[in-house]
């Protein structure tokens, strides 16, 4: 189970969510899937109130990140 909370209008969701799994190893089609299931996941913010953004920034992942401009 994935742990969501609303802080000051921004979903918190538990860094274990396939979202930050998948942009932190580079896996840009289930990435896509996500997102097309569900376009918000690209705003939401873990504990460390990280982005996807974020994750994938800060693994090089630039074949991702290009996708997760809000």
């Amino acid at each position: 189970m994935f742990v969501e909370a609303w802080e000051r209008g921004v979903l918190l969701i538990s860094a274990n969510h396939p979202i930050f799994y998948l942009t932190f190893h580079g896996d840009l089609e289930p990435v896509q899937n996500l997102l097309k299931a569900n376009p918000e996941l690209v705003k939401v913010r873990d504990a460390k109130n990280l982005t996807p953004l974020h994750v994938a920034a800060s693994r090089g992942q630039d074949n991702i990140d290009k996708r997760l401009w809000p």
